[in-house]
Order: structure tokens, then sequence, then C-alpha cells
């Protein structure tokens, strides 16, 4: 059965989409270590969950996951991650691995006498990484079925939002290959060159959810009730203070430019900082890839690193908001 539905844009129109399960693959694909998984569950578990992340829970269709983030109460990202209800009714949060902690940690402080159980259920699945060329995997969905979400008893298809074909798979640990080589690093290298900034430990804390693009990413809902940092985040949309995007850069080889590492204009040694780096990671022929988050007004200059060679600006395969 397709399930149908309209996805509002990031320019606020909406397309037609259709949701159906992908057929089930062998397990040939490789296995990713960075990710895990949070399980919510409980009679107020919608609830209590809307009024905590950026997204519009009351909004979720059946069979479709949706980007959210966790922000602190000056607006900062704790986390950014996928979220989805689940056919028993709960909720599944899939968000790298090292955020688990963090975010079920802060979930539990404010839970208070709310019906809700929290739990890391990293340990108990493998996750697993499909592409179009995996052997046995589905067939390469349309765009519009990005974010489909596809249940086969204990075992989760997720259609990544991504326009070029990934998908990820959640099995039981024990059905998976051991060794999936430089699969995380791929992955993450495609986030990167999708746009997508999931936060881990040195850019956690650190930016805005604005500053890394979730809003464009439809991981954030202007309409919907409080929750933590809400303020903070729509007084830069209505009061247009959006001072920061995030950017895809290229470094050439040399030092690993950090998560959370200061980036100056090339052109001034003794400029100011512009921004900081978001995530990183290395190319397969050298290099480093990276999202950064930068001054909207440096972003037209080179940009570097401390005591790095500059860095080449790439496109973002989504548009940003004009300069001021």
């Amino acid at each position: 059965m397709n399930v149908y539905y309209a996805r509002e844009t990031a320019g606020g129109g909406t397309m037609a989409a259709s949701v159906h399960p992908p057929p089930m693959p062998p397990l040939p694909a490789p296995p990713l270590h960075a990710w895990g998984l949070l399980e919510v569950s409980g009679t107020d578990a919608g609830a209590f969950l809307h009024g905590q992340f950026t997204s519009n829970l009351n909004r979720l269709p059946e069979g479709r996951a949706q980007l959210s983030a966790y922000c602190l109460p000056k607006g900062e990202v704790l986390a950014d991650f996928l979220l989805w209800r689940t056919a028993a009714g709960g909720y599944r949060l899939l968000l790298p691995r090292e955020r688990c902690a963090p975010v079920a940690k802060r979930l539990q402080l404010f839970r208070l006498r709310a019906a809700v159980e929290i739990e890391d259920t990293s340990e108990a699945y493998a996750f697993l990484a499909m592409f179009e060329s995996t052997s046995g995997g589905p067939p390469a969905p349309p765009p519009n079925e990005l974010l489909a979400v596809a249940e086969h008893g204990e075992e989760t298809i997720l259609a990544w939002p991504d326009e070029r074909g990934r998908w990820l798979r959640l099995c039981t640990a024990d059905s998976a290959p051991g060794d999936g080589g430089d699969a995380d690093e791929r992955w993450r290298r495609l986030d990167l060159e999708a746009g997508l900034p999931f936060v881990r430990a040195g850019s956690a804390e650190r930016f805005a959810p604005q500053h890394l693009n979730l809003d464009l990413l439809d991981a954030v809902s202007f309409d919907k009730g409080c929750y933590p940092g809400q303020e903070v985040v729509a007084r830069m949309r209505y009061r247009g203070r959006i001072k920061h995007r995030t950017y895809l850069l290229r470094f050439p080889e040399g030092a690993a430019p950090e998560p959370g590492a200061e980036l100056f204009p090339a052109a001034d040694g003794a400029a100011r900082p512009c921004g900081h780096v978001a995530e990183a990671c290395p190319l397969p022929d050298g290099g480093w890839l990276a999202l950064a988050s930068l001054r909207i007004a440096s972003a037209g200059a080179p940009v570097r690193a401390a005591n790095a060679a500059p860095a080449r600006m790439l496109p973002l395969p989504y548009p940003l908001d004009a300069p001021e």
C-alpha cells in the first residue's frame, strides 16, 4: 500500500510523494559504527518530545522520518537527528552514537512525571549502509521519497535525505557483518556533500539551528509551541538576525580541520575569526572536506584554519538565504 503525503519545502511550497516499502535486500551492506539509536515510548511520548525538539511531531506522517534538533535554552544545538514514529507507537531517534548519552540524560532531566521511557538501544542493532550499487539493495526511489521509513518486523529501512540515493538499514546486531571497512568515512563524506551537519562532540552546544542550515533542511518548525531555545531561534528568523550560515569547504592536505576549530579570512592574518568548523572528514585523494559555519558577510572570500592553506568553497545542493 502506498501512503501519500505533501511535504512542505524550505521555500514554503509543497511536493507530493509516495511512501512504499522497498524490498528487503540480503546483508552484504557494510555496517556503520558511528550511529546510535534512542527509543522513546509511553503514552506521553509524542507530546513530551514535541515540547523538546525543534520539529513539529504533530505533523509527522506515518511511514516518514523528519530531521529535528534538540537545543539548549540559549538556542545552541545539543544534537540533531532523524526522528520517526514506529508501528508500535513509540519514537526512534537516529543520531551519532556519541550524542546518545547527552541527549538521553537531558530528556530524562525534563521527563518529570510524564509517562515516558527513554532507552539507548544502540548496542542491540546494526546500522547498515545501503547505496544504489549495493548488491540486492532496494531500487532507487524517486527524489520525493526521501525520509521514507519501512518497517519489516525487527528490521527498518530509512531512505536517507540525500538525492543521490542512500538508505540506512536497522537490523539486529547478531545478523550484521563485522567489518565495515571505510563505510563510516564514506557515509560521513556523503553527508557533508549533501550539507547535512550532524553535530558531534566538538561542534555540539556551539551553533544555533540556522547557523547549521537546519531551518533550510526542514528541521525547524516556526509555527509550533515552545521548546528549549525556541525564543532565540524565532528571534533570528523574525528579526533578520541570521549572521552565519554553513558552507561546504575543501581544505588542502595537512592537519585535520577539527570540529569547533576557528576559521579566519585568508587575506588577513591578523583578522578575528569569521567562523568555525562544524564537521570534517578526509578525502580519498588527500585533503579534507568540511562543513563550516561562517559569517555570511565573509563567505565570498577564501578562509583558512590556523596555520593552514586557504580552503576552497564548494557548492551545496540546496540554496542558502541571500546575504543581508
